[in-house]
């Protein structure tokens, strides 16, 4: 008789621990998609800032040329040269 009472409740723990970690897999399936989204959207922004630095490389690297600083000078500030006029679009 105490076989079957050792047999059923060893049943019962060996059903516990398989729920247990069939719902312990589900929820570490569930993080690593969420990590994998998450290192995707890193790796965007690694790729968009790398761009962003290589403009800004450009620019340091061109700081010291006449026409970049001219550029700047126009387009960012709004100054212009001697003798240049200026015409503002005023239908928009």
């Amino acid at each position: 008789m105490k076989t079957t009472k050792a047999s059923l409740i060893t049943k019962i723990v060996i059903f516990i621990l398989i729920v247990y970690l069939a719902i312990t897999l589900l929820n570490l399936r569930s993080r690593i998609q969420s990590a994998t989204t998450q290192y995707n959207e890193l790796q965007s922004q690694v790729v968009t800032q790398t761009a962003k630095n290589a403009v800004v490389e450009e620019h340091i690297r061109n700081s010291d040329d006449e026409d970049t600083v001219l550029e700047i000078a126009k387009e960012k500030l709004g100054l212009v040269e001697e003798g240049e006029v200026v015409f503002y679009d005023t239908t928009n």
